[in-house]
């Protein structure tokens, strides 16, 4: 057990696997996001790109319903 190799490799595995573990948790977070529709363009990105915000968006930031 106390060959290096072998311990280099499983501080390496791990690592990688922590890695991988934020990566996924990542993208949950984001896809979880992304469902619920809160990451929707605020109005200056909108005006920004040219375009004009949805309505109902507008109402919802101006707090009118």
């Amino acid at each position: 057990m106390n060959d290096p190799s072998i311990l280099t490799s499983a501080m390496a595995f791990i690592v990688v696997a922590a890695l991988a573990a934020v990566l996924a948790v990542a993208t949950i977070a984001y896809l979880a996001v992304e469902a619920c529709g809160t990451a929707r363009p605020s109005r200056p990105a909108a005006r920004r790109a040219g375009r004009r915000a949805p309505a109902s968006l507008t109402l919802q930031l101006d707090g009118q319903e």
